[in-house]
């Protein structure tokens, strides 16, 4: 495979990219990540900067792409800039070793532009190949260091309309003007997690009043969280299942909707979804995470509803009595140069921005 030097993408590579995002990815159910109708709006929900590039065929065509977004969040207690990695993909002609080590190489130009003391960034622990590679530090790649399990999960609505009723009488959900909503994020700094998203002073394209969650105790907001639809940015297809869970689906879906799981949709369709992002809960406590999410599900209607936890997260005991649909993947910490030496505290995972 001949290809060009690696460049920034522009809209002129939006179609080939659009073709990219939509190739589905291997498993018992393929899925794909489109970024419809314009790649690289979908891309911008990755950071408050982000520089996407492409590796092109000899025609100058995209063979490859990645993201490198930088991200202003909370690292000990601190709003700092740190570089998020993501997007790494390639039609299946370009997978060779010479361009991923190509996009390396852009990595470490592209790091002295923007100036983080490192990155971060997940693989999902099904793709032992990209483990792997990535954490072999072959030629000039990266020290990858593993960070812990995050956890991702799909719930209906109805889910927890039934596990979580019990918790919405604790607090009181309602609305909140935007600086408010700010003071509140701002003096909570991220609930003590890292990587925690520095609250913004204004709202943002898709950050917007009207999908903000806000539960109250006493007049004083306890908890709040986002609820964005993010589907004209991106969508999640589902392609195909392997022959034997194609056989299967009728039957996994009757005892989907008797359990409560999500169910299974036919080929060749999105699955509709929202994102729990931006999750701040006072002192971490299960019983106001649980009504903050029996009020989710009171805005859902067919959409599941999607989040993320750290493995470390104890936020996570109030899913395990929930039914779900869940996928793990690694958190690493990549480093271009000389790695900090405290790298202690509970990572936030935003799914929405990944």
């Amino acid at each position: 495979m001949t290809t060009r030097p690696i460049r920034q993408a522009t809209p002129e590579d939006n179609a080939a990219l659009c073709r990219l995002a939509a190739q589905p990815m291997p498993g018992a159910i393929a899925l794909s990540y489109p970024h419809e109708p314009d790649f690289l709006r979908g891309e911008a929900l990755k950071g408050d900067a982000v520089h996407t590039f492409v590796l092109p065929f000899a025609d100058g065509t995209p063979a490859g792409t990645g993201t490198v977004a930088v991200r202003h969040v909370y690292w000990n207690g601190q709003a700092s800039r740190i570089g998020y990695l993501g997007g790494l993909r390639s039609f299946p002609e370009a997978r060779r070793r010479l361009g991923l080590f190509q996009a390396y190489r852009f990595l470490h130009e592209l790091d002295r532009h923007v100036d983080v003391p490192f990155y971060f960034t997940t693989i999902v622990d099904a793709n032992h190949e990209a483990h792997r590679l990535l954490t072999s530090r072959r030629a000039g790649l990266p020290e990858y260091r593993p960070a812990g399990s995050i956890r991702s999960f799909a719930i209906t609505a109805n889910a927890l309309r039934r596990h979580c009723r019990h918790a919405a009488g604790a607090v009181a959900c309602g609305s909140a003007d935007w600086e408010e909503l700010r003071d509140f994020y701002r003096d909570g700094a991220g609930g003590g997690r890292q990587l925690f998203p520095v609250f913004p002073d204004a709202p943002t394209a898709w950050l917007q009043p009207e999908c903000m969650l806000v539960c109250r105790r006493h007049g004083r907001i306890v908890a709040a969280a986002a609820l964005p639809d993010l589907s004209d940015r991106r969508q999640i297809r589902v392609h195909a299942y392997h022959p034997w869970l194609r056989r299967g689906r009728k039957g996994v879906n009757l005892a989907a909707r008797v359990l409560g799981y999500p169910e299974l949709p036919a080929p060749a369709t999105d699955l509709p979804h929202r994102y729990l992002a931006r999750m701040l809960i006072h002192g971490n406590d299960p019983e106001i995470f649980a009504a903050l999410l029996a009020h989710a599900a009171e805005r859902l209607q067919s959409e599941l509803l999607f989040l993320a936890l750290h493995e470390a997260d104890t936020l996570q005991r109030v899913l395990r009595r929930i039914p779900t649909w869940s996928c793990r993947s690694t958190l690493y910490y990549v480093f271009t140069g000389a790695s900090p030496e405290a790298m202690d505290g509970v990572p936030y995972f935003e799914l929405a921005e990944i």
